[in-house]
């Protein structure tokens, strides 16, 4: 994009953006996937005359220094599997994503884990904790009763068979009674160990939630989501995930691949984050900007993938409005006897 003097942008048509246009899913992914889990993802940008290309880079194999005069180089171990050997990049060879910059090393990037860095072991005594209650608050699934008196052997030796034909992944067989005994069900319908593991899943999900910033209903949590609630959580996560992280992306190229003469003159690296929902939603605003004379009836189109239309690169003005100079002008103006002015 490049910023115009009356405010607006366009798109500009050079090496770099078809550079990006060629990038493909797998090696962006790979190197958000290393800067959301590691804190540091790495491109390494590849220039043969005007065509640029991007090689994904695992962060495990980037280390960083600094030289004599205040540049910043990338250091890239060699690779047996990959058949790459050890390389040095210029901080122009290579794009660098960070979902948060390091306050101790800016030139580092820190991982959304690191929140939980400290309350880590807090979270795993607590899980050990409740793995120990759960064996002493132990209920059991199955009640065999009967009048007769049974000696301590007997007892035994019927809990192992019932064990045997009805517990574990057995769970649902036959189950073969003797002695007059007969099958109580249990007052509990779900054992302390399973409300135990429940509890922790649903406690893992809220902290993934938390960490990464993705709302539960993307995480699979839906038990108390409506359709009103997911589409606004679903705006919210890309309003304040999606929209960030593309941000953070879109500086590390303009870092790599733009000179500071570009960049002054205007010329910024941007990815369309444009969410306008769906459906219904998605027509009524739409309508409401190509009506009101904010996008043009081509620029709708080409966000639903549409080509452009004959004539619909004008921009459309509603009849009922106008600036208030044009009003004070038209009642100043001289009428005649039908009341048009003349």
């Amino acid at each position: 994009m490049r910023k115009l003097p009356t405010g607006g942008k366009e798109v500009v048509d050079s090496p770099i953006a078809k550079a990006l246009n060629r990038l493909n899913f797998r090696s962006l992914d790979l190197a958000i996937t290393s800067a959301l889990f590691s804190g540091n993802g790495f491109l390494k940008v590849t220039k043969e005359g005007e065509k640029i290309s991007f090689l994904p880079i695992s962060s495990h194999r980037v280390s960083i220094a600094i030289d004599a005069s205040g540049n910043h180089w990338y250091q890239v171990a060699a690779d047996k599997s990959l058949a790459q050997s050890e390389m040095i990049l210029s901080a122009s060879e290579m794009v660098h994503i960070r979902p948060r910059v390091d306050r101790t090393n800016p030139l580092l990037g820190i991982s959304p884990l690191s929140q939980i860095h400290a309350s880590l072991p807090a979270i795993c005594d607590a899980h050990f904790l409740m793995g120990a209650l759960s064996k002493n608050l132990a209920t059991p699934g199955l009640i065999l009763a009967t009048d007769a008196s049974l000696n301590k052997d007997q007892v035994t030796r019927l809990r192992e068979i019932a064990d045997q034909q009805a517990a574990g992944y057995k769970t649902g067989g036959t189950l073969i009674l003797s002695s007059g005994l007969t099958p109580v069900s249990s007052q509990v319908t779900q054992s302390i160990k399973d409300a135990d593991l429940v509890n922790a899943l649903a406690f893992s999900t809220i902290e993934v939630s938390r960490v990464f910033g993705i709302p539960t209903t993307l995480l699979g949590d839906t038990a108390s989501t409506s359709f009103a609630t997911a589409s606004e959580l679903h705006r919210s996560f890309q309003r304040s995930t999606v929209k960030p992280l593309q941000a953070r992306i879109a500086d590390a190229f303009t870092e790599a691949l733009l000179t500071d003469e570009e960049i002054d003159s205007g010329l910024t690296i941007e990815f369309d984050s444009a969410d306008f929902g769906a459906g219904i939603e998605l027509a009524e605003t739409l309508s409401t900007l190509a009506n009101s004379g904010i996008f043009t009836t081509n620029e709708i189109r080409n966000i639903l993938g549409r080509s452009d239309a004959t004539g619909g690169e004008v921009l459309r003005a509603p009849m009922n409005t106008a600036p208030i100079a044009d009003w004070a002008n038209y009642y100043k103006a001289p009428k005649t006897q039908t009341g048009k002015t003349k």
